[in-house]
């Protein structure tokens, strides 16, 4: 896609969903996130009933892995969506402005 209708911006966008893609569907990432998760889930539960700091930590980092796999997600819609954007343009529907 080098024509008229695609910016070095929206071939970066579509670069990045396509490495963010790769990366997701790697297997050893996918098993990396389903162990954390469950990691911090079996903490979670073996953790003593006064311990709310240890609690707390171990949710925040649930939700690190949970915003790790979320932000590789988004750049994979943001391509989706440039992608969408291009050929919409291509096909006169949508304009520049």
């Amino acid at each position: 896609m080098t024509d008229d209708t695609m910016t070095s911006d929206s071939g970066q966008t579509l670069r990045d969903a396509d490495a963010a893609r790769a990366v997701l569907e790697a297997p050893l990432l996918q098993e990396a996130f389903t162990d954390l998760e469950q990691a911090y889930v079996e903490a979670l539960l073996a953790c003593e009933k006064e311990d709310d700091l240890g609690r707390f930590r171990l949710s925040e980092g649930m939700k690190v892995v949970r915003l790790v796999r979320r932000h590789l997600e988004s750049y994979v819609e943001a391509g989706a969506l440039t992608m969408n954007d291009i050929q919409e343009l291509r096909r006169g529907r949508k304009g520049i402005w």
